[in-house]
């Protein structure tokens, strides 16, 4: 009888499973492909190893890859689920966050709506100011020096008359 991580067809030599098989009982007959969300490097596998947070495989896989930008997972995943708008995923990959208010995504980063255009809600796209006013994108670097117990009550990205300046002391 072959040992786990080796197989043996009809009576052959046991052999070990090739990367992304396993087999997961002595005397298996055959070798199973790991299944997705899980990989193996191969040599006697006994076992398929559960790919981590922020990382994804397919089935039969040798090794779990990286979620790319703009996307995430939560670990055990076959792949990586894409940001929804006004969101990006965070360094390691394993969630997607909305951008603050005052900001909108680019690419995989937040951005300060530029001038002329502002964003009061989080996870949402910067709208072009009305004709008459304008912004600052100074109003996106107040947010995260707020505490979180008055987010709800501030706004930090307006549009006000040209020639009127609105300051946020903190």
């Amino acid at each position: 009888a072959c040992s786990t991580g080796k197989s043996s067809e009809k009576g052959a030599a046991c052999v070990s499973c090739s990367a992304g098989t396993f087999a997961e009982a002595t005397a298996s007959p055959f070798c199973k492909s790991c299944p997705a969300g899980k990989h193996a490097a191969g040599g006697s596998s006994f076992v398929c190893e559960v790919c981590s947070a922020g990382t994804y495989a397919e089935e039969g896989s040798t090794s779990c890859m990286p979620c790319s930008a703009g996307t995430a997972s939560s670990g055990e995943a076959s792949s990586c689920t894409a940001c929804i708008d006004g969101s990006v995923s965070n360094e390691d990959r394993t969630l997607c966050e909305k951008c603050n208010p005052g900001t909108e995504a680019d690419g995989d980063t937040c951005v300060a709506c530029g001038v002329g255009w502002y964003n009061p809600e989080a996870g949402q796209a910067c709208r072009a100011c009305e004709v008459g006013t304008t912004s600052s994108e100074a109003a996106a670097l107040v947010w995260p020096r707020l505490p979180v117990w008055l987010r709800p009550f501030v706004a930090v990205s307006w549009c006000a008359s040209r020639g009127r300046a609105v300051t946020l002391w903190l």
